[in-house]
């Protein structure tokens, strides 16, 4: 397994050696130079003007009501689960402030380790993310529940492939060797000017557990974001209910303490 696990990098490595035509590969590319640096001005600019961070608490009463909702509604499915669930409220919520006529997405990692085909060794060691995007219309989103909004939370088959995930990896490796890698733009944070979202699920990291000699912590703070984003924390308490840590413009998140307010989540003080 020590040889598999040496051998990926080495093939990296070549295929970013490779002639890569990444017209067509939407997930990270390359815009000319204007384009690039007119859209980085316009994130840059929202993220000092008009993004602002908030914490929700989705307690588990409610995580547990919206899992028997989807059990009733959709017997057959397996795949609705709490990070789903979130999502797909938080998109339904703020959609009709989003621009009228643009998709709706919401981009989350994948773990690379159980993409079928791509034989990564079980036990590589190190970074093994990838990232894909569920969409959805404005009349999936203000028209279907919770519990089919969050069976549709997930990316379509193509952006799961080995196909993929490896000409994302060499596309990356070979802008790297090209010293080009600053030009790359990723597609999820750019979908943020418009209808998308992304998500961030941390909700399974022991997070709570983790003793550095002290005791464990009270509390944890996520990463800066600075575009739409929603991070999922496991609660202090560990209970099955989450932390939403929420970056958006001032008017989504008055909308989602709006809606919350009006379901009957309550939220710590």
């Amino acid at each position: 397994t020590g040889v598999q696990t040496c051998a990926l990098p080495i093939l990296m490595i070549r295929a970013g050696q490779a002639n890569i035509d990444t017209r067509g590969f939407g997930l990270i590319f390359p815009p000319p130079l204007l384009k690039g640096v007119g859209i980085m001005a316009r994130l840059g600019w929202r993220a000092l003007t008009d993004m602002n961070k908030e914490i929700f608490r989705i307690p588990a009463e409610t995580v547990q009501k919206w899992k028997d909702e989807a059990r009733a509604t959709l017997p057959e499915s397996s795949s609705v689960n709490t990070g789903k669930l979130v999502t797909a409220y938080v998109l339904k919520t703020l959609s009709p402030l989003m621009p009228a006529g643009v998709p709706r997405s919401a981009g989350m990692a994948l773990d690379m380790r159980y993409v079928k085909g791509l034989t990564l060794p079980r036990d590589y060691f190190g970074n093994a993310l990838c990232y894909a995007q569920a969409y959805y219309t404005e009349q999936e989103l203000a028209q279907d529940s919770l519990p089919v909004l969050a069976e549709k939370c997930r990316p379509s088959s193509d952006q799961v492939s080995a196909e993929y995930v490896s000409k994302l990896l060499a596309v990356a490796e070979h802008h790297r060797q090209k010293n080009t890698i600053w030009r790359l733009i990723f597609k999820p944070a750019i979908d943020t000017l418009g209808g998308g979202i992304v998500q961030n699920n941390l909700s399974l990291l022991p997070i709570y557990d983790v003793d550095l000699g002290n005791g464990t912590p009270d509390w944890y703070e996520t990463f800066a974001m600075t575009i739409r984003m929603m991070a999922l924390v496991s609660t202090p308490a560990k209970d099955g209910g989450v932390d939403l840590h929420m970056a958006a413009s001032r008017a989504e998140l008055k909308a989602l303490r709006a809606q919350l307010a009006a379901d009957g989540i309550p939220q710590p003080r």
